[in-house]
């Protein structure tokens, strides 16, 4: 009887061992069939909170599975089964500048979406960052002459001004540093003096709107505005012809979750548009 026994629970032992063994082997093979995707939004100027990430199916096109980024920036696709997903990062006036797959650049020029491969028991790291798209500036960043009167889109210079003043103002609530891109506000002109030597180009060259721009970036406290100068390079009174093309000043600012630029063009009504054809009708 006690042989009896002893053989009934040996029996019973092996059964559950066996069966524990193949549960086991179960459950790796069903686990084996899903990976994880998690990564982290970040954004150039800061605030990762609102990103919408999707994982999507390549073949319809539908998302599996969608997460907003919260405060952090991360996220987590927990269960995704075997097989390649397209991720897409979504946020209203953001787009993508860089995107790191498991510490491998992948891309790092004006990313839209990317297709990842995701494998059983493995983990898939992403690292995306976006960048606010540059919007015209609006109420919060206010630009205008030296006396606060508004300054639209274009500043008419008469002649022999020897200054302009402007005035940015920061209505947000975070410090803006700004700048501006004086280099690119020159003329292709020429005088009336040497007209009939054009055929060898004689006379025709670059001349710089502004002699001085002072200051010509800095930073901006909320609240606070900032004077600045422009000196005119007297060269450009004695022009009779100029080409429109660069005679644009242009302001940028950022603060830590936007960015501005605005383009102001320069109009100088005492001196005679022209392009090439018309050039060379004048002569």
């Amino acid at each position: 009887m006690d042989k009896i026994v002893k053989f009934f629970f040996v029996f019973l032992f092996a059964t559950i061992l066996v069966c524990n063994v193949a549960c086991t082997k179960e459950e790796e093979e069903e686990t084996s069939q899903y990976g994880t995707v998690k990564g982290i939004v970040t954004s150039s100027f800061g605030g990762s909170q609102g990103f919408k990430v999707s994982l999507i199916e390549p073949d319809n096109n539908k998302p599996v599975q969608v997460i907003v980024t919260e405060e952090d920036g991360s996220f987590c696709f927990s269960n995704v089964a075997v097989g390649n997903y397209i991720i897409d990062v979504q946020k209203e006036g953001f787009y993508c500048i860089q995107l790191i797959v498991n510490n491998t650049i992948v891309n790092s020029n004006y990313y839209d979406e990317y297709e990842i491969q995701v494998e059983g028991n493995q983990i898939v790291e992403v690292d995306i960052r976006m960048h606010p798209n540059s919007s015209y500036m609006n109420d919060e960043l206010k630009i205008t002459d030296a006396n606060g009167n508004a300054i639209g889109n274009r500043i008419t210079l008469q002649k022999y001004t020897p200054i302009i003043a402007m005035r940015i103002y920061n209505e947000t609530s975070q410090d803006i540093s700004w700048y501006t891109r004086t280099n690119t506000c020159y003329l292709e002109g020429a005088r009336d003096t040497v007209v009939g030597d054009y055929h060898g180009f004689t006379g025709f060259g670059m001349y710089q709107i502004f002699s001085d721009f002072s200051p010509s970036s800095g930073t901006i406290s909320p609240g606070d505005n900032v004077l600045i100068t422009g000196t005119i390079n007297p060269e450009i009174y004695e022009l009779d012809y100029f080409s429109r093309e660069y005679n644009t000043l242009s302001i940028s600012a950022n603060s830590s979750t936007h960015s501005y630029s605005k383009d102001i063009e320069l109009v100088l009504p005492f001196v005679n548009i022209t392009d090439m054809s018309e050039w060379h009708d004048k002569k």
